[in-house]
Order: C-alpha cells, then structure tokens, then sequence
C-alpha cells in the first residue's frame, strides 16, 4: 500500500494562473487589514473599561490581529506551509474568543485564574535558570511576592495542589467548541471543516514534515524539466481560512460590544472573501 502521495504537478499556465488568484487574493487581505486598523479605535472607544472581559477579550483581538498579520506576510513571501501551520494558531484563538465571549462568569473567572497559573508557572522556570542576573533585572521580591499571592488565589478557583496548574480553563475541546459555533451561525459545519484540515494528522511532527512537505509543495513542469517550488494552491487555502477567521472574529466582537457600523463593514469584507473563494473552490 503507497502511503506517500506525490506532489502536485503543474505546467506553468496552471501555477501562473494560481499566482494570478493568490495576488487577487493579497489585494483583499491588505484592504481587510487597513479596514481592521481603521476600525480598531470605534472598537477600543466603546468597551467598557470597568468590565473585565471587555479589557481581556479586546487584548485577544488583537493579538489575533498580529497572527494574522503574520499569516498574511508569510504568504506574501511564499512560505505557505509556514503560513498553514500558523493557522492553527488563529483558528484555536478564534474558538476560545467566541467561548469566552458566550461562557459564564464562572468559566471566565477560570481563564483568568489560568492566566496567573501560567504566569507563575514561567516564573519558576525563569528562576530554576542558575543565574541571579535574571531574578534582579526581572523579579524583585516584592513583584515575586505580589505573583505567588496572585497564584495561591487562582489556585483555589481550580481546588488544586501547590505546583500543579490545570490544562485548560474549560472542559470543551477544540471540536466541540467548533461543533457548538456552527450549531449557533445555522448549522453549516464550516468550522468542522477547517478542523478537519487543520487536524487531520496524528501529531505535530506529522503535520509539520510529511503533511507540509506533502502539500505544501508542488512539481512544475519548466522547459521540459520538473521543479519543486513552494504550492500556490496551499497558499490559496490559507488565504480563505485566515480572512474567514479574522474577519468572523472582528463581527463577534463587534456584535458584543454594539458597534453595529463596524460589524456592517465587516459582513461586506466577508462577502467579498465568499465572492473570492468561489472562483477557487467552483
């Protein structure tokens, strides 16, 4: 049995068409992006300071944003698989924003409890490093002091024992998460695709060698010679998954804090990116 699944082979009118739909693709993402930033300050102006998960949840955005960003240049530089894999990143963002819009207080508490956990986590590992240059430039005894405490508080949220910090803030997986989104925008397993593609390997060294490698590289028949290059058609996909994403992301917030003219532009943005990935996909 062949396991292993040879690159596509393309002629040079197919990859220069792909191009072609990849640069249509990168005029849109630049226009997504200067939209984002121009709408950044309505978003930032209308949550409510005072409200925690206001503060908190327009931090992920934007941290959502710089992924996206990165996802964006790293295509433009023609590292598609780079670029697939990182989408991992903006897709897991992307779930645990909408959970954490929707979840209850309790579970919100959770993840901030998490948060600390975490931080105190890194601390310790910073401070097992035999090295006092690390603990003076970073870590006085008051702010070592102010972190433990914060700890020991997060820890009881969890009832768990000193050292151990949990796994997750929530019990959902990754799956579930997606399964519950698709259920609530009208049941199109939208979200459940992307999973399928985004996990459809056993591990990460699965997905990041054989898989990338697989995928993320095409054969391109050149003066009567075959050349590996970087796939174009990797490349394409990302594009609709990181602009469907974002763009998804930035009308939930929008949606969440009320802002009904930055959640229009948005829904325009996103009805070009399905214009666009018709001609891909048809």
């Amino acid at each position: 049995m062949m396991f292993w699944k040879n690159p596509d082979v393309l002629n040079e009118d197919q990859m220069n068409s792909t191009k072609e739909l990849l640069e249509k693709w990168l005029i849109l993402i630049n226009r997504i992006k200067a939209s984002l930033l121009q709408n950044a300050t309505i978003l930032e102006n209308n949550k409510d300071l005072t409200n925690q998960r206001h503060v908190v949840l327009s931090e992920l955005s934007m941290a959502q944003f710089f992924t996206f960003s990165s996802i964006s240049t790293l295509i433009e530089n023609a590292h598609y698989s780079d670029a697939f894999t990182l989408l991992r990143v903006l897709y897991e963002g992307h779930l645990h924003l909408w959970n954490l819009w929707n979840c209850d207080d309790e579970e919100f508490q959770r993840y901030l409890a998490l948060v600390v956990m975490h931080e105190w986590g890194v601390t310790n590992e910073v401070l097992s490093i035999e090295s006092t240059i690390l603990k003076e430039e970073y870590y006085s005894d008051e702010r070592l002091s102010a972190l433990k405490r914060r700890y020991d508080e997060a820890r009881l949220i969890f009832n768990c024992r000193e050292g151990k910090i949990p796994k997750n803030y929530t019990t959902k997986t990754i799956l579930k998460l997606a399964q519950e989104i698709d259920a609530f925008e009208g049941g199109t397993p939208f979200r459940r695709l992307m999973h399928s593609r985004l996990y459809s390997s056993g591990s990460e060294y699965v997905h990041r060698s054989f898989y990338g490698l697989r995928e993320g590289y095409a054969v391109v028949e050149h003066n009567g010679n075959h050349v590996l290059c970087p796939n174009p058609r990797r490349g394409l996909e990302t594009c609709w998954w990181a602009t469907s994403i974002e763009l998804d992301t930035v009308i939930w917030q929008s949606s969440f804090l009320g802002v009904e003219s930055v959640k229009n532009i948005m829904e325009e943005l996103r009805n070009e990116v399905r214009e666009l990935a018709k001609e891909w996909l048809l």
